[in-house]
C-alpha cells in the first residue's frame, strides 16, 4: 500500500511542473485522499475500541464520499452528544432509560458511543440490510433489525423510553412523514421522549432554488424526490412550522434547537433538532 501512494505522489509532483497536467494532478490528489481513506478503514478498531465499517458503508449513510474516518467518528460523537445534551436540558440521564432505539441506524454511526451505557438496552433498526448485518456482526453490545421502508416496526406499542432518528425525515417523502412519526410514537412508551433532526432554513438557503425557499418560508414541506425514498438523493427540508403542527401532533414540542452552517464547502451544514414528548393517555 505505502509503494501505491509512493507511486501516486511520484507522478502528481511530476505534473506539477506541466501547467497542462493540472487536470491530472487534481485527479492524483482525489486518488491519494480515496487510498488514505481506505488505508484508516482497514485499521482493527477506532478509538472508542470496537471495528470500522468499510468507507462505502459510510458513504451509504453520509452520501459525502470526502469524510474520513475522523469525520465519521467526530460525527457520530457529535449526534450521541446531542443527544444527552438535549435529554440534560430536560434534567434526564439517559442510562436511566430501559430501551433506546436508533431509527434509521446505518453502520451504527451513532449508537456506537452508547455500548458503555450499563442500565439502558440500546436497539437500531435500518431499511438496508446490509446496513443491519454489519451492525449485527460488529456491534455486539446492540439488537439490531431490518425494518421496510413503509411502517409498522417490529417492536410492540410502547417498548421505547427514547427513539432517536438522526437525518431520517431529511430523506422521506411527504407521503412517509406523518406516518413514520406515528410509528413513532406507537413504539414510544406514554411521556417518552423522541428527538429527531431535519435540514431546516441553513438548508433551505444553501440548497433550494428561490421558489423553493419561498415555499419553504411559507411553512410547507420542501422534498427533492430524485432518489427512492430513505436515499439521500431523495432531500427533505423542513420549516419548524410544519414539524410543530404537522408532523408532531401526537407529541408536545419541549425544544428545539436551530441548525447552523459548520463548513458549507465541505458540505456540513448542522440540522435542526426537536425534542418530543409522546402525550400521556387522557
Amino acid at each position: 500500500m505505502r509503494q501505491i501512494i509512493k507511486r501516486v505522489v511520484r507522478k502528481a509532483l511530476r505534473r506539477a511542473a506541466d501547467a497542462a497536467g493540472l487536470t491530472q494532478l487534481s485527479q492524483d490528489v482525489k486518488e491519494l485522499r480515496r487510498i488514505s481513506i481506505q488505508i484508516q478503514h482497514q485499521t482493527a478498531v477506532s478509538p472508542d475500541g470496537l471495528p470500522i465499517p468499510p468507507p462505502q458503508l459510510h458513504f451509504l449513510v453520509s452520501g459525502n464520499d470526502r469524510l474520513d474516518l475522523a469525520d465519521f467518528f467526530e460525527a457520530g460523537r457529535g449526534c450521541a452528544q446531542g443527544v444527552t445534551g438535549l435529554l440534560k436540558k430536560q434534567n434526564l440521564d439517559i442510562d436511566s432509560f430501559e430501551s433506546i432505539l436508533d431509527f434509521g441506524c446505518g453502520c451504527g454511526r451513532v449508537i456506537r458511543h452508547f455500548h458503555s451505557l450499563k442500565h439502558a438496552r440500546v436497539y437500531g433498526t435500518d431499511y438496508n440490510p446490509q446496513l443491519v448485518d454489519w451492525c449485527n456482526q460488529n456491534l455486539k453490545f446492540g439488537d439490531f433489525s431490518v425494518n421496510d421502508l413503509k411502517p409498522p416496526l417490529a417492536y410492540p406499542a410502547g417498548k421505547f423510553d427514547l427513539v432517536y432518528a438522526f437525518s431520517v425525515f431529511t430523506h422521506l417523502p411527504e407521503s412517509l412523514q406523518s406516518p413514520w412519526l406515528s410509528e413513532l410514537a406507537r413504539v414510544t412508551k406514554p411521556g417518552g421522549y423522541v428527538v429527531i433532526t431535519t435540514h431546516g432554513a441553513p438548508f433551505a438557503e444553501a440548497y433550494l432554488t428561490p421558489r423553493e425557499r419561498e415555499q419553504f418560508r411559507s411553512g410547507r414541506l420542501v422534498v427533492h424526490p430524485e432518489g427512492l425514498p430513505g436515499e439521500n438523493k431523495c432531500g427533505a427540508y423542513h420549516p419548524e412550522s410544519y414539524v410543530r403542527t404537522t408532523l408532531a401532533t401526537d407529541f408536545e414540542v419541549l425544544d428545539f434547537v436551530p441548525g447552523e452552517v459548520i463548513d458549507l464547502r465541505r458540505g456540513i451544514i448542522g440540522q435542526d433538532a426537536f425534542v418530543l414528548r409522546k402525550r400521556q393517555a387522557a
